[in-house]
């Protein structure tokens, strides 16, 4: 939403008091398996939320299907805190951060640990190569659900994978795709009584869940507009994600 979450705090404060329609896109939530996922979980379905594991991968910085990223400044600037970036966390860690987080609940506490690889050099014509290139966060969640929320540009094999697992005490939920609306229109489900027996084996077994077509975020934001009513995911949420950046800047440096 904002360079840091003091600014990004003005812009909400700004919507005080006005009726005016915001939101961010936070493109990943166009996935309708995610939307129905998110349903699921939220609905208590799958019990009480224990543990969670989520990754957004990509592997431009090791693999050439974008382009090569050393002769393109649409590439080069997204390493260098000099040109406005805020490395991996600020490029795709904001969405692995909403997409992990949405489903569950708010973040209480985080540790984070963000590395910068020197092998890939250290300045490419103006561009001094200092953004953080990969991150690991350990989390715990206000409802006690503890978990790691990762991503990195080095994920070979990968082009941009988004990945994500929540385990209750009465089952589990897990979806992942490159694309939102070609690949997100499903998500998987378990539990103990979604299992299967076969000579006399006990086998847990996932169900693949098909989901209809929902809007994407752009028609949320126009039916906002049209209805008077504030679709999701607004300024607040922005800013929501935009300090547990901060934070996770902060605690690698501590």
């Amino acid at each position: 939403l904002a360079e840091n979450y003091e600014d990004a705090k003005v812009m909400c404060d700004a919507l005080k008091d006005k009726n005016l329609i915001n939101m961010v896109n936070f493109s990943y939530r166009d996935s309708s398996g995610y939307q129905e996922l998110v349903n699921v979980v939220k609905s208590g379905k799958i019990g009480n939320i224990m543990h969670m594991d989520a990754n957004y991968y990509q592997s431009w910085l090791s693999a050439k299907y974008w382009g090569d990223w050393k002769e393109q400044d649409k590439w080069l600037w997204r390493l260098s805190t000099k040109h406005g970036s805020m490395g991996t966390l600020g490029d795709i860690g904001v969405h692995i951060f909403d997409f992990a987080s949405f489903p569950i609940g708010r973040i209480k506490k985080l540790n984070s640990r963000l590395k910068t690889f020197q092998s890939k050099g250290d300045k490419i014509k103006d561009y001094v190569l200092d953004a953080n290139d990969t991150f690991i966060s350990m989390v715990e969640f206000e409802n006690g659900a503890i978990g790691t929320i990762t991503s990195t540009r080095f994920a070979t094999g990968y082009t941009n994978r988004l990945e994500l697992r929540i385990f209750g005490d009465k089952g589990a939920v897990k979806i992942e795709f490159d694309d939102p609306i070609a690949e997100g229109n499903k998500y998987m489900f378990t539990n103990d009584i979604n299992r299967e027996l076969q000579k006399g084996d006990y086998k847990l077994k996932w169900e693949e869940i098909r989901t209809k077509p929902t809007m994407n975020n752009f028609e949320k934001f126009i039916d906002s507009i049209l209805s008077g009513k504030n679709h999701q995911p607004n300024f607040i949420r922005g800013a929501e994600i935009q300090k547990i950046l901060d934070k996770c800047s902060e605690s690698s440096l501590s």
